[in-house]
């Protein structure tokens, strides 16, 4: 099962754009996998919902580290992901946040 995920870019409290992930499920024996075909980050829990909550979790957490060193926008124009805008921002302090679009996955 496939699923298209939305995460959002906010840099100092205010929206900078978005990026679409395709996140894929499986069930493995007893465990369900999660994997985000673009960045090739992946999980396992024992119930979908854990999965795609967990999976959601290290894809928002690997976007913040790289954002913190600097170097994300380049991996996205190297790996073809679109961070579409929402509007241009001056940045200040440099600090961003990534945030999920469902609501259940804020939760996370």
């Amino acid at each position: 099962m496939q699923e298209t995920f939305h995460l959002w870019r906010y840099v100092n409290s205010e929206p900078k754009g978005f990026v679409h992930l395709t996140f894929s499920y499986e069930k493995a024996g007893e465990i369900w996998v999660g994997e985000c075909l673009e960045l090739g980050t992946a999980t396992e829990a024992a119930s979908i919902e854990q999965a795609k909550l967990q999976l959601a979790e290290a894809v928002k957490l690997q976007l913040d580290q790289m954002d913190e060193m600097g170097y994300i926008d380049g991996f996205l124009r190297e790996h073809n992901i679109p961070l579409y805008p929402v509007k241009t921002l001056e940045n200040k302090n440099k600090q961003s946040v990534w945030i999920a679009s469902e609501p259940e996955l804020q939760r996370a």
